[in-house]
């Protein structure tokens, strides 16, 4: 990537993020964003805050960056503590500053300045984006990760479909170029955009993996003498098709055979009320389906490194990154039959259509015997398999990065 003395990266969302203990995976593209940002030096941050669009202290900003990556790498209460310390730092010195100016709030012009907005945060303003722009002299550069609020309303809170048509129309009107994390994303965005005119040009361009790439080493690496286990790695929601898992573990509760544990990761979503019934009311599963939230990244990548697959049945995605996190680590992954998924995984994974049921409940038998041949065919196909790096497309950001300040 370039020199960032001319480029803001905007870390709004993470800010937010202070007050969870494990990050969404959009938050996951900022934070890589933000340390890549950072490594190279002479960073600045800015974030929107009391309708402003603000550059922070460098010195706040990366103290709270590193108790951030602190918090989610190990877990612990005493690191969540600190991070919402630095959060509250900063989000003080922007209310409070009198006499000492904490925050610039008139960035000197650059003739190649760009402003980064990675998330979909600050997307519905687009008044301080503008005005944020024409103080500093940048170009937009923002990341789209998906469409899936407007395409399926249905698994989304109601208010969220026209605020994301509203995030859209601010990327079609103001940002200079954008990216997205995969080519299913790339069309729909440019599907969605249509006849609009001057809309920015789009780029795919597949995101790094974090967890996982770590620990990656031969497939097959569950312990074929310990009870067999499966993950999966998902905000519970209705998208990510929790209901059809627990429908298949309650099954297999009245079998002959002990049934394999299902090992649910990630904090509650919305609109998940019959899910949430089953996970606390649901006698049949109980002990054999687990659920795991505010899991650090160390103790993710110890669960995938040992489990028998990752499943991830969703009904949509815009990239799939538990997909190559667990394949990164050398672990299966049966997952729902997507555009995007296929984008990420090749042809490793099994892929399901989300609604066949039994053919679900086969797959999960079949990898949960020891010595599966389904499961070891899968394991030798991911020798041929790469994980996607960070490295990689920052390297290709910064190529459209050079693009964007070389227009007039």
């Amino acid at each position: 990537m370039r020199a960032r003395d001319d480029v803001f990266l905007d870390v709004s969302r993470l800010l937010r993020a202070a007050w969870r203990s494990t990050p969404s995976g959009i938050e996951r593209v900022e934070f890589a964003y933000a340390r890549a940002h950072a490594s190279i030096g002479g960073a600045r941050f800015v974030a929107r805050l009391f309708g402003q669009i603000h550059c922070l202290p460098p010195g706040r900003a990366s103290a709270f960056l590193e108790s951030l990556e602190t918090s989610w790498t190990c877990g612990g209460r005493s690191n969540l503590v600190a991070v919402r310390w630095h959060a509250l730092a900063i989000i003080a010195a922007s209310f409070a500053r009198t006499g000492t100016v904490l925050f610039d709030r008139r960035p000197e012009k650059a003739s190649h300045a760009i402003y980064m907005n990675m998330s979909h945060e600050n997307l519905v303003s687009p008044g301080a984006i503008r005005r944020f722009k024409a103080r500093a002299g940048a170009r937009m550069l923002c990341f789209v990760h998906d469409l899936i609020p407007i395409l399926y309303p249905e698994f989304v809170k109601p208010c969220q479909s026209k605020r994301h048509r509203r995030r859209m129309a601010v990327v079609a009107s103001c940002a200079d170029a954008v990216i997205v994390n995969s080519n299913a994303t790339r069309l729909a965005l440019l599907d969605h955009f249509g006849d609009v005119q001057h809309a920015p040009a789009v780029y795919a361009v597949p995101l790094g993996v974090g967890i996982g790439a770590g620990i990656s080493g031969p497939p097959a690496g569950a312990d074929e003498t310990a009870p067999p286990y499966f993950v999966c790695v998902a905000t519970i929601e209705p998208r990510k098709n929790h209901l059809l898992l627990l429908h298949i573990w309650r099954g297999l509760a009245g079998g002959v055979l002990p049934a394999p544990k299902l090992i649910l990761v990630g904090r509650r979503g919305w609109e998940n009320e019959m899910i949430l019934d089953i996970l606390e009311r649901g006698s049949a599963i109980s002990g054999i389906v687990e659920e795991r939230r505010g899991v650090s990244d160390e103790d993710l990548a110890a669960l995938l490194k040992h489990a028998r697959a990752l499943l991830l049945p969703s009904f949509a995605e815009g990239f799939g990154l538990p997909v190559a996190e667990a394949l990164a680590a050398g672990t299966p992954v049966i997952c729902s039959d997507l555009p995007a998924l296929r984008e990420v995984g090749g042809g490793v994974p099994e892929y399901l259509d989300p609604l066949d049921g039994l053919g679900w409940r086969q797959a999960i038998l079949d990898y949960a015997q020891p010595a599966s041949a389904r499961r070891a065919a899968q394991c030798q196909r991911m020798l041929a398999w790469q994980a996607p790096r960070w490295e990689t497309h920052f390297r290709q950001v910064a190529d459209i990065m050079r693009a964007l300040a070389a227009k007039p």
